[in-house]
């Protein structure tokens, strides 16, 4: 028998679509809207930046676990509410002083 090789298509639009669009909305629309309705409801800048945070950490953590590689996009956004949180106690002991 002779062995059979199969030709995959390269991805659809659909496919494209969702590779883009999924991260962005992990990584930014969620962690903006947490943050805002979080401000907007008189929580603290901490409180805020860590619950905008658990999005894109547990897209990172599964990224790493499932595929073995690491989201650029979860970092970087986890490096800038990391920034946020340090810039934030900073300001903190700085105004204790």
């Amino acid at each position: 028998m002779l062995p059979t090789q199969t030709v995959s298509s390269p991805p659809g639009r659909a496919s494209l679509l969702r590779s883009i669009v999924s991260p962005l909305i992990i990584n930014v629309a969620i962690p903006f809207g947490c943050y805002t309705l979080l401000k907007a409801n008189h929580a603290s800048d901490v409180t805020a930046l860590g619950v905008a945070a658990i999005a894109p950490a547990l897209d990172a953590l599964i990224s790493v676990l499932r595929g073995r590689h690491i989201n650029i996009i979860s970092l970087f956004v986890l490096g800038g509410l990391a920034v946020g949180f340090i810039s934030i106690f900073l300001e903190e002991t700085r105004a204790c002083y």
